[in-house]
């Protein structure tokens, strides 16, 4: 999923940088921080809709019915280590807390802290092109035409 979002950011950026269509600064600068905004609002708006059915089906379990895995008893962690070691209790615990962030509430956690990460991205890379004054700007064109 990060490499995703890396893919989309250096793609966006590169044709910003080379499109000829988009000669001033200024133009790149509304660009980037159009998509950065763009990242922010959707994934702001999906990260609160998985948050918000969660917090709905949460309420239907009833906490009386839960089941205790075999994967959390002693036994297995026994079994675990004097099997595959160290490492292995390792990946175990890995694998699981992996697998705990595709539940719905840490999912939508993860989805808002990539998106902050990738629309911030965007809005330093506007932040930090070339400013240039209208006077400036136009001997530019000047230079290229």
């Amino acid at each position: 999923m990060i490499d995703f979002y890396v893919l989309v950011y250096t793609a966006i950026c590169s044709s910003v940088s080379f499109n000829p269509l988009m000669k001033s600064p200024r133009s790149r600068r509304f660009l980037l921080n159009g998509v950065g905004l763009t990242i922010l609002l959707i994934g702001t708006g999906v990260s609160g809709f998985i948050y918000k059915k969660s917090s709905e089906t949460d309420q239907k379990v009833d906490p009386q019915n839960l089941i205790v895995l075999p994967e959390d008893s002693r036994i297995y962690q026994r079994n675990v280590a004097m099997y595959a070691g160290t490492f292995g209790v390792l990946a175990d615990e890995w694998t699981r807390y992996i697998e705990k962030l595709g539940e719905p509430k840490a999912l939508s956690i993860t989805i808002i802290v990539l998106t902050l990460l990738v629309s911030g991205g965007f809005f330093v890379r506007a932040s930090r092109l070339y400013r240039c004054t209208e006077r400036q700007e136009n001997a530019l064109f000047q230079k290229k035409l």
